[in-house]
């Protein structure tokens, strides 16, 4: 028997004790006569099984919030604490990791796992195992809908520079994190990017079904996600695989079609620069867009690069601005050896106290 805890593993002998937590993986496996494993069989552990979605929530048939190939999303309120979730429903058994659907499911726990304490990442509350294979993924809900719905609700008014700035902000520190905790998404998209009703939203990052762990030297080849946000490596498929930069490239798609407020952009992201010229943007904004959209991955702008460019530099600054000093100020939080999961929970905090409009280019 092993049980692996991230990148730890720990073989266990006849009758040793061992104590395991919500997320471990456990490996099975009988020895052939040279003592090395034939058959290896996978487990994620979750401390209560008993429990059922039902028996703590009520859920709301009533308002879907979505679905798709992946299953069904609906509204769900806590019976005990009254508390608003959505609940993400799936066909699929993460015990079983022979099959690539279940797979992809164990990957997409782990994920949230993972990031769960980011603020920019939508929060897993809880996880149930019915009969019939059936998984249903409790997590944070977001009231303001995607950024997909968001940018058509203001596509008359257009959103300002600013208001774009502001999620542009929040979806690079999420991100960031997510690199950071070895995590590639692999499908980052407007729909896929949720929100908070609040005047200023706040982002939530969802979806982690096509996710992956990545390390310093490990590629990925197989062809996951939306094609229109496909990095181009994706497309070619080189013989060495792709990396987790393809992210970035997604994010420039995104940030084009915040800017331009349509899916044309198939010829668009080959010239960004002349597409955002035309919808008189900020020289700024067009460079930092345009960093995203290198063809060449080692040349391609990553997440915390991007958070230090100059047009996001004056809205960190007045972010910073508004967050309460308490056990943060401006100079802890520009350090690099904050962690930044604490720093984006500082800054989310500043996030909700600015208006949308007090920042206008």
């Amino acid at each position: 028997m092993q049980v692996q805890r991230g990148d730890m593993g720990r073989y266990l002998a006849v009758e040793e004790c061992y104590t395991i937590y919500r997320g471990d993986l456990i490996q099975f496996g009988t020895h052939s006569l040279t003592g090395l494993p034939t058959r290896m069989r996978t487990y994620i552990f979750y401390s209560d099984l008993t429990a059922s979605l039902a028996g703590t929530y009520d859920i709301n048939h009533g308002k879907g919030l979505g679905s798709g190939a992946f299953g069904v999303v609906n509204l769900t309120v806590h019976r005990i604490k009254g508390t608003i979730h959505a609940v993400k429903t799936i066909k699929a058994d993460p015990f079983n990791l022979e099959l690539p659907e279940n797979l992809r499911l164990t990957h997409e726990i782990s994920a949230m796992e993972a990031l769960r304490d980011h603020p920019g990442i939508c929060r897993i509350e809880e996880v149930f195992f019915d009969i019939g294979n059936i998984t249903h993924i409790v997590m944070e809900y977001a009231a303001g809908g995607n950024l997909y719905e968001y940018i058509h609700a203001n596509i008359r008014n257009n959103l300002s520079e600013g208001d774009i700035k502001a999620i542009a902000y929040q979806i690079c520190s999420a991100m960031e994190y997510a690199h950071s905790k070895g995590v590639v998404h692999r499908d980052l998209k407007p729909e896929n990017i949720l929100l908070t009703n609040d005047k200023t939203p706040v982002v939530k990052i969802t979806d982690f079904g096509a996710a992956e762990f990545f390390g310093e030297t490990s590629v990925m080849t197989d062809k996951v996600g939306t094609k229109l946000f496909w990095a181009p490596e994706i497309l070619i498929l080189p013989s060495e695989g792709y990396s987790h930069l393809v992210d970035c490239w997604s994010m420039g798609i995104t940030l084009l079609f915040m800017f331009t407020t349509h899916r044309n952009l198939n010829a668009q992201c080959l010239l960004p620069s002349t597409t955002l010229k035309s919808n008189r943007i900020t020289r700024e904004a067009q460079v930092f867009t345009a960093d995203f959209l290198h063809f060449i991955p080692s040349l391609r702008a990553t997440f915390t690069k991007a958070l230090s460019s100059p047009w996001l530099q004056s809205y960190r600054r007045q972010v910073l601005r508004a967050v309460p000093l308490g056990n943060w100020n401006g100079k802890a939080l520009n350090k690099e050896n904050i962690d930044p999961a604490q720093r984006a929970d500082a800054i989310e905090k500043g996030i909700t106290k600015i208006h949308p409009n007090q920042e206008r280019e």
